[in-house]
């Protein structure tokens, strides 16, 4: 975040207890916790909307900056499903996503260097595939931005796809990833 933090622009372990009321006495059924910077530079309150959240499906979008290190992403996905498991109780059925922006701009601010440019993708695909793969309601996404850099072999620019069909693409079950995401992570496995 540019600007520094103040009365006014930061989140508190209360303003999310209210948050988390409103989203209870609304009967939200879709959360998205985006915008003004980066979520987890506060991972404690990113963990409590995750358990007290009763919102059908509720969206984590993040940069995955936390993820070059594997041990690091491990530890912050493991404690990001403990959460949800803790708060079942507020909602049975919701549905967690872990929505990761991946598109240029973002891919050059993350990575350390040209020769790993995908490895904190890839621990993030890795984790999902080895430890929460059977989980119907903990779920990962890759959101892309279009562009250039994700046009078609012919140069026509990939089609749009709804978040719904893109809301039940898992590690698991790639073929439900839209085209661009498909072909970043095709991307991302042959180039490391």
């Amino acid at each position: 975040m540019d600007e520094e933090k103040n009365a006014f622009n930061t989140m508190t372990k209360e303003r999310v207890d209210r948050l988390m009321d409103l989203v209870t006495d609304s009967n939200t059924g879709y959360l998205l916790i985006s915008g003004g910077g980066e979520i987890f530079l506060e991972p404690e309150l990113i963990y409590q909307i995750v358990e007290k959240t009763s919102a059908d499906i509720t969206w984590l979008a993040t940069s995955a900056f936390w993820a070059k290190n594997y041990i690091s992403a491990r530890s912050i996905l493991k404690n990001i499903y403990n959460s949800y498991i803790k708060g079942i109780k507020n909602n049975y059925n919701k549905k967690i996503y872990i929505r990761v922006s991946v598109d240029s701009q973002h891919i050059k601010q993350i990575s350390n260097s040209s020769c790993d440019k995908f490895l904190y993708l890839m621990n993030v695909i890795h984790i999902f595939e080895n430890d929460y793969s059977q989980s119907e309601n903990f779920l990962l996404q890759f959101h892309c931005i279009g562009g250039s850099e994700f046009q078609s072999a012919d140069k026509r620019p990939t089609p749009r796809y709804s978040p719904r069909r893109r809301a039940n693409a898992t590690p698991g079950n790639p073929a439900l990833l839209a085209p661009q995401e498909q072909q970043l992570r095709v991307r991302a496995l042959t180039e490391l």
